[in-house]
């Protein structure tokens, strides 16, 4: 579901809004997100909007109006007007879905607080018109779609090679020249972030253009470019040497199979050899490296591979939210599926050691966030940390049928499809060991995770529960303490970790003589 509803202006709520601001660094928290105030997005048509998700909310038309008239245009003042009030203006679905998911760390909004520090006082403090008379902060730029892969999830809109041999159409003309660099160049003194995307903009020659007016006039904003990673040339290295850049490389997964299926065209060996490349500039100027992933239905998989290089080499990692094409995205595929893949994800999150790999601990768990609320499981805060293990360890595609009901049972989420919740007499003996021996596997799990405390689950004391149970209880009997035993299954546990075995004998006799007639 839409979370603005349709409705223009939606604002936001408190709770959304409070969580959010508690992972900020910026200072003006009074402002929901600096981009409809601070930025511009030219897009390849000529339509610019404030960023490069709010395409459908253009605010002007290049050539048809000059950079300065799109800026200053009414459509721009209204929606800087907006998001002053903590509302989401028409434009900002995308941001909305991954907002109200508590998905901060994939929240695109949240790239431009550090910008904030830029905007003078006196129009930081006009929250009612946020007419600001400054110039654009930031600047992106989406001019070609010249590219040379043919990505499984992309599309000629954004490859020409796709537009060429895939999708059979005619080139997209070319709307930006030299005169709109010409009409760029007063802003670019004043700019703190240039964001250059494509295509491939390392194979885009107006890109060039824009890149040595910044050396020109010793421009030290930003420049965060997005490659592919497929090229890396002699005039590559000059711009990365003398412009104050940030590199971000598309990697999907580190596996050669899966790479190239999804990158078609490229080779993994030779972008990982650029990858280094740009990693040892980017050292030398002590600049740390990024690597954008597309979490999609044929990498899911090899996520948890892919954060562990970027943890070992001092990358940080973000998560594009993959929607389309459907059959890529994780959002199509079924809840229950769903829920596996957040589990997986969740159980293959190391913790974090430093700065690094804190940022990338973070960015798992916000996709695992909007997994949850694509799937509409909007209870995990109320989890216990026992609840939550077992969530996770239930991402175990292979374990035992009986161990599978104890976690369902645990967290609250028991199957109902399952054979064993419904037990026939004649069976249930053998359903009630099984559920022990689920119970002491997951006990000692939990136990050495410090969620049991002062527990022990030792094979002799479970084996010799077994033995008392198959020589003593009768299926009627089995029947009505395993019953019991799925109604209360962390008491169960809990006492199971801590009774001797002699206690437990008891327990289980004095069940039979309260339920005798």
């Amino acid at each position: 579901m839409n979370p603005l509803n349709s409705t223009r202006y939606r604002q936001v709520p408190p709770d959304i809004l409070k969580d959010y601001n508690a992972t900020r660094e910026c200072a003006d928290k009074d402002c929901l997100c600096h981009a409809p105030g601070t930025s511009m997005y030219f897009g390849r048509t000529g339509a610019v909007s404030a960023c490069c998700y709010s395409t459908s909310a253009s605010i002007g038309r290049y050539p048809e109006q000059s950079v300065q008239d799109i800026w200053d245009s009414a459509k721009a003042i209204s929606m800087r007007a907006a998001v002053r009030q903590q509302q989401l203006p028409d434009g900002c679905e995308f941001c909305a879905d991954q907002l109200f998911a508590r998905n901060f760390s994939g929240f695109l909004g949240k790239g431009f607080d550090h910008i904030a520090r830029y905007i003078p006082l006196a129009e930081a403090e006009n929250r009612a018109g946020a007419n600001y008379s400054h110039t654009p902060l930031r600047m992106d730029f989406e001019l070609s779609n010249t590219c040379n892969l043919e990505c499984a999830m992309c599309s000629g809109y954004f490859s020409s090679t796709i537009r060429l041999n895939r999708e059979k159409l005619p080139a997209f003309p070319q709307i930006y020249d030299e005169a709109f660099v010409d009409q760029l160049t007063p802003l670019l003194a004043n700019l703190k972030t240039a964001n250059f995307i494509g295509g491939e903009p390392f194979l885009i020659d107006i890109y060039y253009s824009i890149w040595e007016r910044l050396i020109a006039i010793g421009s030290e904003c930003v420049v965060a470019i997005t490659t592919n990673g497929t090229v890396y040339t002699s005039r590559v290295r000059k711009i990365l040497e003398k412009l104050n850049c940030r590199i971000t490389v598309s990697l999907d997964s580190i596996e050669t199979e899966t790479y190239e299926a999804i990158r078609k065209n490229a080779k993994l060996s030779n972008t990982l050899r650029n990858l280094e490349a740009f990693c040892e500039i980017n050292h030398n100027k002590g600049k740390s490296l990024a690597i954008a992933t597309c979490p999609m239905v044929s990498n899911w998989r090899e996520l948890p591979a892919l954060v562990s290089f970027a943890n070992e080499r001092g990358i940080s990692i973000f998560f594009n939210t993959v929607v389309f094409p459907a059959e890529h995205s994780i959002k199509e595929l079924p809840k229950e599926k769903q829920r596996q893949i957040a589990s997986y994800l969740r159980i293959s999150n190391r913790k974090p050691t430093d700065d690094i790999s804190r940022m990338n601990y973070e960015a798992v768990e916000g996709f695992c966030r909007q997994i949850d609320f694509w799937v509409g499981d909007d209870n995990t805060a109320e989890l216990t940390p026992m609840q939550i293990r077992c969530q996770e360890l239930m991402a175990d595609c292979n374990i035992p049928n009986a161990t599978l009901d104890l976690l369902t049972d645990i967290v609250g989420k028991r199957d109902s499809n399952s054979t064993r919740s419904r037990v026939e007499p004649g069976n249930a003996l053998c359903h009630l060991i099984e559920y022990h021996k689920a119970i002491w596997d997951i006990g000692r799990i939990l136990a050495e995770d410090d969620l049991i405390s002062d527990a022990t689950f030792d094979d002799a004391s479970l084996n010799e529960f077994i033995a008392y149970l198959r020589c003593t209880i009768g299926p009627k009997q089995a029947a009505r303490i395993y019953s019991e035993i799925r109604r209360f299954p962390r008491e169960m546990m809990r006492f199971c970790g801590t009774l001797t075995t002699r206690q437990l004998i008891d327990l289980i006799e004095a069940h039979n003589a309260s339920a005798q007639p």
